[in-house]
């Protein structure tokens, strides 16, 4: 998740180690994991109450968690070695966005090492991230009638707002990768994650 976007290397082929993590990658998520928590809670003005917490852990941990390892596991599906790596200039903006009015999602990302891949693998790896945002959206709206109303307007919030800023379409957002393989895939999920986005505010 970069600025929750995801970015990609590809160089030369190293093996392939399917579904594997490392303690690096564990060290990485929890630092990013914990910084997104505060961020979460700053959504709410800093309350700390039980149902808050509640509402911020059910929201992020799988906005952020699931979008990264659907990037990881769709790489390592494709044969590719995958771990998630915090960007030193995105976790300082992250935690610099929590005392500030507007937020930023850009704790660090999933890198990829395989062989060189064509537009359209590389596109398909991209979108898993902000796809699942998406259908986390769709959870947390089926659940509404059996959910309390914030935690389903944070968890809808936060994943619609994850989903459309990954799927921007430039720099080394996730958006950008999948332009570049269908341009009409790209539009048809970006104006989707912007309904949703609209659609939490309602």
């Amino acid at each position: 998740m970069k600025g929750a976007a995801a970015y990609y290397e590809s160089v030369w082929y190293t093996p392939s180690r399917r579904f594997t993590t490392s303690t690096r990658e564990l060290t990485h998520l929890a630092i990013a994991l914990v910084t997104l928590i505060a961020l979460g809670f700053s959504w709410f003005g800093f309350r700390f109450s039980p149902p808050i917490i509640g509402a911020v852990l059910v929201g992020v941990l799988p906005a952020f968690l699931l979008h990264e390892f659907a990037h990881k596991f769709s790489a390592q599906k494709y044969g590719f070695w995958a771990e998630f790596r915090l960007d030193p200039f995105g976790i300082a903006i992250t935690a610099f966005s929590i005392l500030a009015p507007f937020k930023i999602i850009a704790p660090g990302a999933v890198l990829v090492w395989g062989p060189m891949v064509d537009r359209s693998v590389m596109g398909r790896i991209s979108l898993a991230g902000p796809l699942t945002n998406m259908l986390l959206v769709a959870v947390f709206f089926a659940l509404s009638p059996f959910m309390q109303s914030y935690i389903v307007w944070f968890g809808v919030n936060f994943n619609a707002f994850v989903a459309f800023f990954n799927l921007l379409p430039f720099g080394i957002f996730d958006g950008r990768k999948v332009l570049a393989w269908n341009w009409k895939v790209w539009l048809i999920f970006f104006a989707a994650s912007l309904i949703l986005l609209a659609r939490g505010y309602i």
